[in-house]
């Protein structure tokens, strides 16, 4: 550990010296930031490091809603305030002109974070992500290969930004993400069993996530419908949280789905606060997953923290991002989610023993191990520039 501590020093003081030298400025490139988004929160953690490393950093994005509105500049305004031998950022997870700017530029140092994008396939056709993510696919080989060096959140993830690079020499990174929240959700454990010992007969599953056709939500509410049949007709709920704006028609089909299904509680809350998702944490007795797609996600990490046990797809990087700390099937079936969910709720040593390995997996998941591991790249790239 002391080890780690004294290269993690080092790297900190490599970056002062090479920025008291050059005086360079990071500009973080996303297709948008907004509230309530995985990829906006992640561009806006990584500039505020930047930050607190005493380096001037900027955002920008052709869409920008919120407090992000005033904080973030538009994708115009890059050209004007970019110098040569600058660091340039983008986050890269639909089509975006942003991309066309990042591989546009040849005097600056590029690094591409790679979050994943959906195949169009499992979106809706009709559905302005269609067409975005088919660019996005589109625009990945072109970003591989200008970029100086790619970051990927998962070796899932990875596998693409190399298939991508074709036969060029690329750099790829492994930065395994984080999310500053996380260590307050460690509080959430105790109150879910104080909640549970007060109402012990009904069934609470949740989702985080956006409302969208990859999602495979409608597997969720019939594994609900079966939990509730099987247990005779035991209240069971289904908590939905998460943007509903990307895929109206396919919330309301799920609603109207969910509304034959008396026997079940369907709930769309849409996007929450951070401490309104913290309560639906704390409700909830199992977080389920039937996603299609996923190149790292976040909501898996949240529940490592909040101990919520975790059944889910065994698609894109779900079994690499668990590392075994929740049940994991090979088919997307509602009568397999409703199988491993009873078994849960019946079984407290599978629920302690999934718990445990929540509690040793989240250890790679920590705001300092992603902190050292954005730093060492920082670091890296600065004394390659000098070497």
């Amino acid at each position: 550990m002391g080890g780690v501590l004294i290269e993690f020093s080092r790297q900190v003081q490599t970056i002062h010296l090479m920025k008291a030298v050059h005086h360079k400025a990071f500009h973080h490139l996303a297709a948008a930031l907004v509230p309530a988004d995985a990829v906006s929160n992640c561009a806006i953690m990584m500039h505020e490091m930047v930050q607190d490393l005493g380096y001037r950093s900027f955002l920008y994005a052709p869409l920008r809603a919120g407090d992000y509105a005033k904080s973030a500049r538009r994708l115009s305004d890059l050209e004007s305030e970019i110098r040569s031998g600058d660091v340039v950022v983008y986050h890269h997870s639909t089509g975006s002109d942003a991309a066309e700017l990042f591989t546009g530029r040849s005097n600056v140092r590029r690094l591409l974070v790679y979050h994943n994008v959906t195949p169009p396939l499992l979106l809706d056709p009709n559905g302005e992500a269609f067409a975005a993510n088919a660019r996005g696919l589109a625009q990945l080989p072109s970003l591989v290969q200008s970029a100086d060096l790619s970051i990927a959140f998962s070796e899932f993830s990875a596998r693409d930004l190399r298939q991508a690079g074709g036969s060029s020499a690329i750099k790829v990174v492994a930065l395994p993400l984080s999310d500053a929240w996380c260590d307050s959700l460690q509080l959430v454990a105790t109150k879910r069993d104080a909640q549970r010992r007060q109402n012990d007969s009904a069934v609470r599953l949740l989702h985080v996530g956006r409302v969208v056709p990859s999602k495979r939500l409608e597997i969720a509410i019939r594994a609900a419908e079966w939990i509730a049949r099987d247990g005779g007709n035991l209240p069971v709920s289904l908590t939905l949280v998460g943007d509903t704006n990307a895929a109206p028609e396919y919330v309301e089909q799920l609603v109207a789905y969910a509304g034959d299904h008396p026997s079940i509680t369907l709930k769309v809350r849409g996007s929450l606060s951070r401490d309104a998702l913290a309560e639906e944490f704390a409700a909830a007795d199992i977080y389920i997953c039937p996603s299609a797609h996923e190149g790292f996600c976040v909501p898996l990490v949240e529940c490592m923290f909040a101990e919520l046990p975790v059944i889910a797809a065994a698609c894109g990087a779900i079994p690499e991002t668990l590392a075994g700390s929740g049940i994991v099937l090979p088919d997307a079936c509602a009568e397999q989610f409703a199988e491993a969910a009873r078994r849960l709720l019946l079984d407290a040593a599978l629920r302690e023993k999934l718990r445990e390995k929540q509690r040793e997996v989240r250890g790679r998941y920590t705001m300092q191990s992603f902190k050292q591991g954005w730093v060492r790249i920082i670091a890296g790239l600065l004394e390659q520039e000098t070497a």
